[in-house]
């Protein structure tokens, strides 16, 4: 998620819709991880929830960003 810091100091339009859509990619790797850890028992799916209802978030945010730099 550092890249989300990265892109909002970037100036042009183009360079900050890249380092989001490049945070989203990489929120869709954490939510995917997470399901494997509860796939493999490592983590409770209870626990999991919580964050992935973040990630979704997160998303969501990335999201409507990467509108605005259209």
């Amino acid at each position: 998620m550092l890249l989300i810091g990265e892109g909002a100091n970037r100036f042009s339009k183009g360079q900050k819709r890249q380092r989001y859509a490049e945070a989203r990619g990489e929120c869709g790797e954490v939510v995917a991880a997470l399901e494997l850890l509860v796939v493999l028992e490592l983590v409770p799916a209870d626990d999991a929830q919580q964050a992935l209802a973040l990630a979704g978030r997160v998303g969501a945010m990335l999201t409507r960003l990467l509108q605005r730099f259209v």
